[in-house]
């Protein structure tokens, strides 16, 4: 159970209207396994790490929000998405990103965490 090459990620703009700018990212597991991943540097744990690369204007913009220290993870720092399964997760972008909400920008979703149960997906939007 940790297959995780068949995980589909995307990235759309949300329609949480309690959001000054939602993000909505969602995972699908394509594969036939289930696939257990550590939500750290993804979506599902929230802001707690610099996990998107975001541009505007031709800018890569500067990642505002916090950097958690890291420990050995517990149990309750896994997500497993069972074979087919999809979740998603809607982020407000202006709690870590400074932006102008009116011009349109750039999202990339690319975990770089060396660990052995990272989340291995990317995906890219422009919004």
């Amino acid at each position: 159970m940790n297959s995780q090459r068949n995980i589909q990620c995307s990235v759309a703009k949300g329609n949480d209207v309690t959001m000054s700018y939602p993000v909505k990212f969602t995972f699908t597991n394509l594969g036939n396994e289930d696939a257990k991943f550590l939500i750290w540097h993804t979506p599902f744990e929230g802001w707690w790490s610099q996990f998107l690369v975001v541009e505007q204007n031709g800018k890569k913009l500067n990642y505002q929000g916090p950097m958690a220290k890291r420990l050995t993870p517990e149990a309750n720092e896994f997500l497993t998405l069972t074979a087919g399964q999809s979740k998603s997760v809607e982020l407000d972008l202006t709690l870590a990103y400074e932006i102008n909400t009116a011009q349109p920008i750039a999202i990339t979703y690319n975990n770089q965490l060396s660990h052995p149960l990272a989340l291995t997906a990317s995906c890219n939007k422009v919004l």
